[in-house]
């Protein structure tokens, strides 16, 4: 599927692993700033036996710090018949891993009998479906479901965050919505930090809701593919 995408949107190889390496760049240079320090939940880890160690994990462990496009262009197809995919990498798809995110959402007036402060507020929100077939291509036509509906655009938003399944899914909205490209997953994406299956929306939320609040930025857009050929964006 990602590369039928990459081949639809006339997207190579070099710039797919070019863009991968931007994500871990940028991630890497928000680990080290402590960029994610505030939205990251330092957890205790176990051995074997289920007793807790001296270990500590306060990082992700996916952001590869000293990538660089030799190593992405030596990487081989990640596909079992590497003939249907020879473009779509280890490098330029995103991580397999262990991962948890939760988020409260609540009712302005819930939050108000809960005496909480509101730190973001959702403004709209579509649901979208394409050619089930193909899964990954959704983010686009329930973008533009949005676009429509609000008469927003991509040049309206201080962070845009398009979870990174494959490069060439993140590249081919990139292509279509032309944002500026800083503002596109500003301290990377899934192809560096990783894209754990069910904790993802919360994560890419997470981390532009912080990166709001750090930049001084009000709006943010996030769009996530989904099973079965859907999408949705906030």
């Amino acid at each position: 599927v990602a590369q039928k995408v990459a081949g639809d949107w006339q997207i190579t190889r070099e710039q797919m692993d070019a863009f991968a390496l931007e994500s871990h760049r940028r991630a890497s240079a928000a680990s080290k700033s402590g960029a994610f320090d505030r939205e990251i939940v330092p957890i205790t880890l176990r051995d074997a036996e289920g007793n807790d160690t001296s270990v500590v994990m306060t990082v992700d462990e996916g952001i590869r710090h000293e990538a660089s496009l030799e190593k992405m262009a030596s990487l081989p197809s990640a596909h079992f018949q590497p003939e249907l995919a020879p473009d779509i990498t280890a490098g330029n798809s995103s991580q397999m891993n262990d991962g948890a995110a939760a988020m409260l959402i609540a009712s302005p007036a819930m939050a108000e009998k809960l005496g909480l402060t509101p730190r973001a507020k959702f403004r709209h929100f579509a649901v979208g479906a394409d050619d089930a077939v193909w899964v990954l291509t959704a983010p686009n036509p329930v973008t533009r479901k949005l676009f429509a509906k609000t008469g927003l655009s991509a040049a309206d938003f201080d962070a845009i965050e398009v979870n990174e399944a494959f490069a060439s899914i993140a590249m081919a909205w990139e292509r279509e919505f032309k944002p500026e490209a800083e503002k596109l997953n500003p301290r990377g994406g899934a192809i560096a930090i990783g894209h754990p299956l069910g904790a993802s929306g919360i994560r890419l939320m997470t981390t532009m809701l912080h990166y709001l609040e750090d930049t001084g930025g009000t709006l943010g857009l996030q769009t996530i593919c989904e099973g079965g050929g859907q999408a949705n964006v906030t």
